[in-house]
């Protein structure tokens, strides 16, 4: 098994934000701090949007829910909102930023 030591914030991290940032990433179980793995059995939908939302807080990205299934199969799809193939463009934004001095 392996030994968890107390999470801190990396170097870089706004000092202000940087006690609240551990003390929610240690109040978590320390295995969520590791990469998901396949099989892993949660109580619900809430606590495995946060079991992702703690690994993609200290691994550098962001997870948002997608979809949803139904009463009788409740599922919901989880995406990487920094590291997909296509940009989300749900404005209809140009492609390109113009900035002017």
């Amino acid at each position: 098994m392996t030994d968890f030591v107390t999470w801190t914030a990396p170097a870089g991290c706004v000092e202000h934000h940087r006690a609240l940032l551990e003390r929610h990433v240690n109040s978590k179980p320390a295995i969520w701090r590791q990469e998901p793995a396949l099989g892993e059995v949660f109580s619900g939908r809430k606590e495995a949007e946060a079991r992702l939302q703690v690994f993609a807080l200290i691994a550098g990205f962001d997870v948002i829910a997608r979809g949803g299934g139904n009463a009788k199969h409740p599922a919901v799809e989880m995406r990487c909102i920094h590291h997909g193939e296509t940009t989300k463009n749900s404005r209809g934004l140009e492609d390109r930023v113009a900035r002017d001095s």
